[in-house]
């Protein structure tokens, strides 16, 4: 089962949560737990691929009509905890 991006070694959260998912790792490593957070873990922002693909368009589209490009800054506030993150995948794991 491919789980993402192909790499010998994973360093992409959402990547090793699949294979630790799929029996391929044994378990996932945070480093840190001392950040000014809820749970003291880091936090990181998230977006889908098919949401920044309309992104592209959004500002494709805007190119065209203004003739002119401009610095954007795109938040999708969606800032997730490591470990919040982690226990919603568990979660859901354990539902299927």
């Amino acid at each position: 089962m491919r789980t993402g991006l192909i790499s010998k070694y994973s360093t992409h959260l959402i990547k090793i949560a699949s294979e630790v998912a799929v029996g391929k790792k044994d378990k996932i490593i945070i480093n840190g737990d001392d950040y000014d957070t809820l749970d003291g873990t880091a936090v990181r922002d998230y977006i889908h691929v098919s949401d920044l693909a309309d992104i592209h368009l959004i500002c494709g589209k805007h190119l065209i009509a203004n003739g002119q490009s401009d610095i954007l800054i795109v938040d999708m506030v969606l800032d997730i905890q490591l470990n919040r993150l982690l226990k919603t995948i568990i979660k859901y794991l354990k539902k299927k």
